[in-house]
């Protein structure tokens, strides 16, 4: 991940997130404060922005507009504090470029060119207020903290880009992390914990909404990159193992995949994911992944594929009912597994079909109505006592009566299959 001292790339068209920067300029007065040698207070009259570069300074910023090209603080020492409590401003530069360990606390607005690029360590806390980028918002190396809260916005081309180990939080319903490109980006052992009301949003056509190298995602928010070649969750190719906690309220969407593993089947890695909320199709890749759908009104759209490894697929307690009426489930290459936990298979499965390269299955339960869905290239079926091979979960309850699919399910199936195969071949 990007360190400080070389990270500042040429920005992006200022005319892509056009700021509203006003017409009159009040250029910056940094002034020490009296009795210390580190601790500046920064008005709204005087020098155009503001260096030093040793370490252990401390500002508050009441105002810095700058309109030289430089940046509004150039601060690359370590262990700098930064209090923003009106207006942070550069145009043509970064807002603020520092060192490790910088801290800012904002409650004012950050507008700029780029917004804060700073080394390792960036503690980032913001409360009623925006950090808003041409370019990229808040860059930052390993060790990073960002916390958003009461209604925090961080907006660029790209918003959050982090290193190893990252922690961002939203807990607040109404922060926000928006970006045409990617919206966070954060590299291994990282966490993301977003609260309901919350959001993540890629625009772009082919935006992201987290790239993530591995570590643990906790949502009962949004997660959106709805653009035609959008991914909601990206796993970074190559990166470690994964867990994805989507929450009762959590939504997470994209307009190619909401979770895609970019690795794709080479990719080795585990991911497991806990469904409570709504997610749209998704495509795990290689490795020994999971998908436990936890809940009754948990929502799936689209196809879980499970990729190549051996993989599970968990069902718990309840009927699903909230995933539709024909939820498609394909386990990929290797061996995989099909878990109903708080089924009996003799008592609640009442339909059974063999289709092409799976079978079709149908639940009902007193009080819980009726489920069917497909499970493609899955090798063994249980509920927690018995467990049963395609050839035998076939011959076991073969006597029933065949599955009714509507002639709708016939054609959606259909071509579901028709899609799985082209993909094999591919």
């Amino acid at each position: 991940m990007p360190h400080f001292s070389n990270v500042i790339r040429k920005p992006f068209a200022l005319a892509l997130l056009p700021l509203a920067f006003g017409a009159a300029p009040a250029l910056a007065d940094c002034r020490l404060v009296s009795g210390s040698t580190t601790h500046y207070y920064c008005g709204p009259s005087g020098t155009a922005g503001f260096s030093d570069s040793r370490d252990g300074l401390s500002f508050e910023v009441e105002e810095i507009d700058d309109l030289t090209g430089l940046p509004g603080l150039d601060i690359p020492g370590d262990d700098n504090v930064v209090d923003v409590y009106f207006l942070l401003k550069a145009t043509g530069a970064p807002a603020i470029i520092a060192g490790d360990r910088l801290t800012v606390d904002q409650q004012g607005e950050i507008l700029a060119t780029e917004g804060i690029i700073a080394g390792d360590g960036l503690t980032l806390l913001g409360s009623v207020a925006q950090i808003r980028a041409n370019g990229r918002a808040v860059v930052a190396g390993d060790d990073s903290k960002v916390e958003l809260s009461a209604g925090h916005l961080i907006k660029g081309f790209d918003a959050l880009e982090l290193g190893d180990r990252a922690d961002v939080d939203l807990t607040d319903a109404f922060s926000r992390i928006e970006a045409f490109g990617t919206a966070v980006a954060v590299g291994g052992d990282a966490d993301i914990d977003m609260v309901e009301g919350s959001s993540i949003e890629a625009t772009g056509p082919d935006g992201r909404g987290v790239v993530m190298t591995s570590g643990n995602i906790f949502s009962e928010g949004m997660i959106h990159a709805l653009g035609a070649g959008g991914v909601g969750i990206e796993l970074a190719a190559g990166g470690g193992d994964t867990m994805i906690d989507i929450g009762f309220t959590g939504d997470v969407q994209g307009g190619a995949a909401a979770i895609r593993s970019a690795g794709g089947d080479a990719d080795t890695s585990s991911q497991s994911i806990l469904l409570f909320g709504s997610v749209g199709a998704m495509d795990l890749g290689g490795g020994s992944d999971s998908l436990a759908v936890r809940d009754a009104n948990a929502n799936l759209t689209g196809i879980a594929d499970l990729g190549a490894g051996d993989d599970a697929l968990i069902i718990s307690d309840t009927i699903p009912t909230g995933i539709g009426r024909f939820g498609i489930f394909d386990g990929g290459a290797d061996f995989d597994t099909a878990m109903f936990e708080g089924f009996d298979l003799l008592a609640d499965l009442v339909g059974v079909a063999s289709i092409l390269d799976g079978v079709e299955l149908a639940f009902e339960r007193p009080g819980e109505g009726r489920y069917e869905f497909a499970l493609l290239n899955f090798e063994s079926y249980g509920d927690g006592s018995s467990l049963y091979s395609t050839r035998q979960l076939l011959t076991t309850f073969g006597d029933m009566a065949d599955v009714p699919v509507p002639a709708s399910g016939l054609l959606l199936i259909g071509g579901v299959l028709a899609l799985a195969g082209r993909r094999r071949r591919d």
